[in-house]
């Protein structure tokens, strides 16, 4: 038996497919999603969809940035391009310019785009 309508149980499905959200949860946001205005609800779809659209890969370092061109960090005339501090994951990039090192250039390593990672995992590396 069908509680919800199809729109209803495709939002619940697609809220439950995110990380750490499960069936009860993904009812909630959904629920809440209704609950809000018709253009709270557009402007969120919106934020998704020019998330996903315009948010690219920096082609020095891997980090997320906006379009195709280099990420604030590596656009930085502070940079040290003779250093790489790699992170594990584009979201730990946001620590590194408060890191006592913080004009180190960035490497995420689960970005998996990336064929310059040094072997072994996690450090930092000298360039030549």
């Amino acid at each position: 038996m069908d509680y919800f309508p199809a729109a209803l149980e495709n939002l619940v499905e697609q809220f439950a497919k995110l990380p750490g959200v499960g069936r009860k949860s993904a009812q909630r946001l959904a629920f809440y999603i209704l609950d809000q205005p018709e253009e709270t609800a557009k402007a969120f779809a919106a934020a998704l969809l020019d998330a996903k659209t315009s948010i690219g890969c920096c082609p020095v370092c891997q980090n997320l940035t906006d379009g195709e061109g280099e990420c604030p960090l590596c656009a930085s005339s502070r940079r040290d391009h003779a250093t790489v501090c790699v992170v594990a994951d584009p979201k730990d990039v946001r620590a590194v310019p408060r890191a006592p090192r913080g004009d180190l250039p960035h490497e995420p390593r689960g970005a998996g785009r990336s064929a310059h990672r040094p072997a072994g995992g996690a450090g930092v590396r000298r360039g030549d």
